[in-house]
């Protein structure tokens, strides 16, 4: 595929554009790149925290896939964080350092849980059982989110036949009462 990278505030400087190609002008239709845009919500990840990190089960080993946390900073910028291989069994906790604080801008906010790999058409039918979020704060752990009740947590829609479904059951809670548990087919 192809990119194409612009200065919003430049791109009128050293460009034409005639009226017949919008509504509005140039300098208007760029105006939504040039502006900060609404920060969506997402999980706090405390202040000063080092790393971060989940709970993770899975069916049987998806060796080859890895589990990955998406950051936002409180200027919208995003970092996707590997936590590493989930060839695991048996409950395993991922980790992660999070970014110093000159390259993201705290607050910080977990915005999503990725699993990354191939099509999982190989592995057939299967599940992954999630728990405990975790920040370390001066090398201790703290609990940000438990998944012990329904919260914000969704599953994008996949481009396979049948949906993915994200559950909050307590068949997936590594402490506690409850956790996810992400199926497909």
């Amino acid at each position: 595929y192809s990119l194409l990278a612009v200065a919003p505030s430049e791109l009128p400087k050293v460009t034409w554009f005639r009226e017949d190609f919008g509504k509005q002008g140039l300098e208007e239709m760029l105006r939504p790149l040039r502006e900060p845009q609404p920060v969506e919500s997402g999980t706090p990840i405390p202040a000063n925290a080092e790393a971060i990190g989940i709970w993770v089960k899975g069916e049987r080993s998806f060796a080859g896939y890895n589990l990955n946390l998406r950051i936002r900073d409180s200027h919208g910028r995003y970092v996707t964080l590997g936590t590493g291989d989930l060839g695991n069994t048996s409950w395993a906790y991922k980790e992660t350092p999070l970014p110093r604080s000159d390259v993201m801008e705290p607050p910080l906010y977990l915005v999503g849980i990725l699993i990354r790999g191939g099509s999982f058409a190989g592995y057939g039918s299967g599940w992954l059982a999630l728990d405990d979020l975790t920040a370390k704060v001066g090398g201790k752990p703290v609990v940000i989110e438990t998944f012990e009740s329904p919260g914000p947590w969704l599953s994008l829609p996949n481009l396979g036949t049948a949906p993915d479904i994200l559950t909050n059951t307590f068949g997936a809670a590594h402490s506690g009462q409850g956790g996810l548990l992400l199926t497909w087919t």
